[in-house]
């Protein structure tokens, strides 16, 4: 029986809080979920990393059409899904995916992983670059609102299935 994190943890400078250890994974009823780097240590970041048994591996964070906040420069160390169109609508941000101005989104040096985000209706934007430092494998937005993508954005593939709002791409796309 899995017992639910903190309602705020600190990460300690090169520390990292394990969501799953490998065994399934547990379920918490976070509501919105902000993932903040180590705001003492700017080199740690936010590492995304679905295992390493499979080269396919993937890692899904998914909300209950709760909003996501991504804060603090991402590393891609396997594919990640980000699915906040799941359960019943409520409140202002329903799904909503925001990666912040501090937060560029990186695979792991010699990787080429994907991102993948389906917020339903509801918005995602990217205020840092993407790829900027390693190109991603694909960025794909399997559906969503309005998208802004605000930042240089760097992959083999950028590809919306569906939206119901207006994409809107204000810096360069490299594919």
């Amino acid at each position: 029986h899995a017992t639910a994190p903190p309602a705020l943890y600190t990460l300690p400078p090169h520390g990292a809080l394990p969501i799953c250890d490998g065994s399934p994974a547990p379920a918490f009823a976070l509501g919105s979920l902000s993932v903040i780097g180590n705001p003492a240590d700017d080199t740690t970041g936010i590492f995304f990393n679905g295992g390493t048994e499979t080269p396919d591996e993937e890692l899904t964070l998914e909300t209950s059409n709760d909003a996501v906040r991504i804060n603090g420069p991402a590393t891609l160390m396997s594919d990640l899904r980000i699915d906040t169109d799941v359960g019943g609508a409520s409140g202002r941000e329903v799904g909503n995916v925001w990666f912040t101005t501090g937060t560029p989104i990186d695979p792991d040096g010699g990787e080429a992983n994907d991102l993948t985000i389906d917020a339903g209706t509801a918005a995602i934007e990217f205020d840092a670059p993407v790829g900027g430092v390693r190109p991603l494998a694909d960025l794909l937005i399997t559906k969503a609102g309005d998208v802004t993508i605000d930042a240089a954005v760097r992959a083999d593939r950028v590809l919306q299935n569906a939206g119901t709002g207006t994409t809107w791409f204000r810096a360069p796309v490299n594919t």
